[in-house]
């Protein structure tokens, strides 16, 4: 590899480790600790469709349902989510958030929120341009080999 290819490959590698050790540790520094990075993203898919059904959230993390389930029994066990059985087949259940669920949620987008700015922070508006041209052509190129290994994505994070 070529210098700024090096440059390049070991800041991919360390800020996608970063982000996700620091993620996860914002959140449990605000009274969350008993909170995996996993069970996080769980709880923003849900709110992303909230009272979503398990079959839905299986389907649109590209994940099989026993891992829904076992991530969904954790958070549910925990006090961050609500199982509600829909009538009248009650084997049918929607998922919603707590309010310990919903403030989880809301430190999860500010971290995200700041991240962004802290990217785009001092880049003009050409430069911002050509950063998110780099980075949307890069997710581009993971897309394309996930498809090619035939794994199944979705836009949302995975358990």
């Amino acid at each position: 590899m070529k210098k700024k290819e090096c440059q390049l490959n070991e800041l991919l590698v360390e800020t996608f480790s970063v982000i996700l050790q620091l993620e996860e540790k914002t959140i449990q520094q605000k009274d969350f600790k008993d909170l995996s990075i996993r069970e996080i993203h769980a709880l923003s898919a849900i709110a992303e469709g909230n009272g979503r059904s398990m079959s839905r959230m299986a389907a649109s993390l590209g994940v099989a349902m026993s891992t829904v389930t076992a991530t969904v029994d954790r958070i549910c066990r925990k006090g961050y989510a609500r199982r509600i059985q829909q009538e009248p087949d009650r084997r049918k259940v929607q998922l919603v958030l707590t309010n310990r669920g919903d403030r989880v949620v809301r430190l999860h987008r500010l971290f995200h929120r700041q991240m962004v700015r802290a990217a785009i922070k001092d880049l003009d508006p050409f430069e911002q341009g050509v950063l998110i041209g780099s980075m949307g052509r890069l997710n581009h190129f993971f897309k394309d080999e996930c498809r090619n290994l035939g794994i199944q994505l979705s836009t949302e994070a995975k358990l």
